[in-house]
């Protein structure tokens, strides 16, 4: 009976793949880290670094040829499309900041326009559950005199398939 089971399962999801698709990716599941900063010294000439994981969990369906499914993920641009800003709680005050794709912190993470970079994964073929961990690097410069406080920012991450 429980053959029976999956195999109708897959007859089921084979009818659901979107006409003339060879592929498709279903249930993508997306967790983050919280991009969470060490102190930081408004005074100071240091930057904060921090780093973010990113994990994209793809359900793939791709039984009929040996093509892969393809997965851009970006990141929301910045407002203006320049540097991103944690804005004080309460008002008043900003913070600048940027998101990185490499340890060295030279490509800026965004959607592919105005010089950042966006990530394309190759999910491969048959019936199965793909997952992929994705690091970002995040830097405050320093030299930024602000009072004390609570910053934030909302960053969207964007999974094109």
């Amino acid at each position: 009976m429980m053959r029976y089971a999956q195999r109708l399962a897959v007859v089921l999801l084979v009818l659901l793949a979107p006409a003339g698709a060879a592929h498709a990716c279903f249930g993508v599941h997306v967790t983050a880290s919280v991009l969470q900063f060490p102190d930081y010294d408004p005074i100071g000439t240091e930057h904060a670094d921090s780093e973010l994981e990113v994990e994209i969990e793809c359900f793939v369906l791709n039984i009929l040829n040996a093509v892969p499914t393809l997965l851009t993920v970006s990141l929301d641009p910045a407002p203006g499309g320049g540097t991103r800003t944690l804005t004080r709680v309460g008002g008043g005050y900003d913070l600048e900041y940027q998101v990185y794709r490499d340890a060295a912190r030279q490509l800026v993470w965004g959607d592919g326009s105005g010089g950042a970079v966006s990530l394309l994964f190759e999910f491969l073929g048959g019936l199965l559950t793909s997952t992929r961990q994705v690091l970002g690097y995040g830097r405050i410069p320093g030299g930024q005199n602000v009072p004390a406080g609570e910053y934030r920012d909302t960053v969207t991450v964007v999974i094109d398939f």
